[in-house]
């Protein structure tokens, strides 16, 4: 049987596996223009998701002991906003102009 400890960690590492699917599986139209400080923390966000899972699923005893639902309230907001963009990271970052011209 499942305790709510295990329930909780198996709920985070779902959520994150969803992240790193969503970004990983992103493909960009081809009019759209590459912003390399998007392209960047997507890179970090599916990473640090992978690492993250790798984490709880080693340690799960550990993990299982101590689950910290506040970072998986926490991971869930970051899923939906992901899920809701279908990947794409950019659409989460408004586009600055730079330029003093208008």
């Amino acid at each position: 049987m499942m305790t709510l400890e295990s329930f909780i960690n198996f709920i985070h590492v779902m959520l994150l596996l969803g992240i790193f699917g969503f970004i990983s599986s992103y493909t960009p139209d081809k009019k759209t223009r590459y912003r390399p400080t998007v392209s960047i923390f997507a890179t970090f966000l599916a990473g640090i998701s992978l690492a993250m899972v790798a984490q709880i699923v080693t340690r799960w005893d550990e993990s299982c002991q101590a689950p910290q639902p506040l970072l998986t309230l926490f991971t869930a907001c970051v899923f939906v906003a992901v899920a809701h963009t279908k990947g794409n990271v950019a659409k989460l970052f408004p586009r600055i102009k730079w330029s003093h011209h208008q």
